[in-house]
């Protein structure tokens, strides 16, 4: 059973994102909590371990008070930098204002997370999140414990023409597709100082920061590897 954090001060949001959640194939009672203020999250993450957390950025600090521009950045730097809150194992920013999410996208994209632009009258920021939990389902259980070994992986902002280039490097490509994960990886060999080296390459599926952090993030998830 997954456990789900989600931080939104919507009510009416908060319930299409829930719906969303609950509609994701494959996720079965999903063990989903709903806060809407910053006290609560803190509380929250000091508790308990959770697979996702989901976060708005324009939420108060406490129940009733207005809510400020940055405070899901605020508390995203916090959960990076301290020792007490218990660290998701995937954080997915969402808000409504893309003023908002062009600001903050490059916070996200310096930590490999992942920024949702939520818009009413289009169904990608539903995409996005049943894609985000489809990888978290694929790749339950505990972190990193049966990540593939690879020395190097190396991200390309598209198949055309970075991916493509990398794979006309003599090393031997094969494809290597994982249950559950749509994006297509490639692992390849490299003798160095008579040693094989593996290395793994994956092509981001549209330009922008949110796409390339997004797949950035699976591939540490997936890759136990020493140079990305």
């Amino acid at each position: 059973m997954l456990k789900i954090l989600l931080m939104e001060d919507d009510a009416i949001k908060a319930g299409r994102i829930t719906d969303v959640i609950n509609s994701t194939p494959g996720l079965d009672n999903p063990s989903l909590e709903v806060v809407s203020d910053i006290i609560n999250a803190k509380r929250c993450l000091t508790e308990k371990q959770y697979d996702v957390f989901l976060l708005d950025i324009l939420v108060p600090n406490r129940f009733g008070e207005k809510a400020s521009r940055d405070g899901g950045v605020r508390l995203l730097e916090e959960i990076t930098m301290g020792k007490i809150m218990r660290r998701p194992h995937f954080i997915v920013g969402i808000t409504a204002y893309e003023d908002i999410a062009e600001e903050f996208e490059k916070v996200f994209a310096n930590h490999l997370f992942g920024l949702v632009h939520y818009d009413p009258s289009s169904s990608s920021w539903k995409d996005s999140i049943q894609n985000l939990f489809g990888h978290a389902l694929a790749t339950r259980g505990e972190p990193g414990a049966s990540r593939i070994k690879a020395d190097l992986v190396v991200l390309c902002a598209l198949e055309e023409p970075e991916q493509s280039s990398v794979l006309d490097l003599p090393l031997s490509w094969v494809s290597l597709p994982l249950e559950g994960d749509c994006t297509v990886y490639h692992r390849g060999k490299i003798l160095k100082d008579g040693v094989e080296k593996t290395v793994i390459a994956a092509a981001c599926p549209q330009m922008g920061m949110p796409a390339s952090a997004a797949i950035a993030m699976k591939m540490i998830y997936l890759f136990s590897h020493r140079f990305i």
